[in-house]
């Protein structure tokens, strides 16, 4: 488990700025195992939702999994959502790249889910959260050792499903699992944990950025938007302080993978 960064007391406007970002995440995070430790029985869908703001707190838009027919987002996912964007609007999807765009948008989305799911079967495996089956019979109990270690283990959030077996013997379980062992499975592995309080606020960064895949396409080189977000940058903060070239590339690289994902291939490897 990683353990969270010792953040020093910040000494410039800037630096202010960048603990005030990291706060509201943690402040969000704090109201999200309160009700975890209220509400105790997660849904897989609701397990997912956590697990994504954890990982992508920038990234995630919480429409990954759609809500049911006549559902809304609760009011702590509407929050967790807004603050995601961090007062920086989407960009005007260009017209000359329109399918691109929505081919990264989709690329995103699936990357996102991958990485949840892949996490979430990592904790069912190791046993590191409590997760309680029901069966068809309507019995309830711990997942089996046969299922829980089981490589064909899909998880199926539409339908709060988790099953094992292929094609017609495949067996279903309804999924439930324990809110406050999954947030403290999630403690260490929370993004806004291990970051500095850097000069630059590099979850703004990153925001700036996905807009720029989400409406343009992801970019023939990985360095396309690199003058972009240190142009932005310079009007955002009004200052001529510009984020390390090399971190921002780094950064465009990271997206640049994520944006052009594909679970086909991700499959393969």
């Amino acid at each position: 488990m990683v353990r969270a960064v010792r953040r020093s007391r910040p000494t410039t406007p800037e630096k202010r700025k960048t603990l005030q970002t990291l706060e509201q995440f943690e402040a969000l995070w704090n109201a999200i195992k309160q009700i975890s430790d209220d509400q105790f029985a997660l849904t897989l869908r609701e397990a997912a939702n956590v697990i994504g703001f954890a990982l992508f707190p920038v990234g995630w838009i919480w429409d990954e999994y759609p809500c049911a027919r006549g559902q809304a987002l609760t009011d702590i996912e509407r929050k967790a959502q807004e603050l995601g964007l961090l007062g920086i609007p989407d960009g005007a999807t260009s017209k000359n790249n329109m399918s691109g765009a929505v081919k990264a948008i989709r690329a995103g989305t699936s990357f996102r889910r991958n990485a949840v799911e892949k996490l979430l079967r990592r904790l069912i495996y190791r046993g590191e959260i409590r997760v309680i089956v029901t069966d068809s019979t309507g019995r309830r109990r711990h997942p089996p050792d046969h299922a829980r270690f089981d490589r064909t283990l899909s998880l199926d959030v539409r339908r709060n499903e988790i099953s094992v077996g292929h094609e017609r013997k495949r067996v279903a379980w309804e999924f439930e699992t324990d809110g406050i062992d999954l947030t403290k499975a999630l403690e260490g592995r929370c993004a806004w944990e291990n970051k500095k309080v850097s000069q630059n606020d590099w979850f703004k960064l990153e925001r700036f950025l996905r807009t720029q895949f989400e409406a343009n396409g992801v970019p023939l080189t990985r360095d396309a938007y690199v003058t972009a977000a240190t142009e932005w940058w310079a009007r955002e903060t009004q200052t001529c302080d510009e984020p390390p070239t090399s971190s921002l590339r780094t950064g465009v690289s990271r997206l640049y993978d994520e944006f052009s994902f594909s679970r086909k291939l991700a499959r393969e490897k």
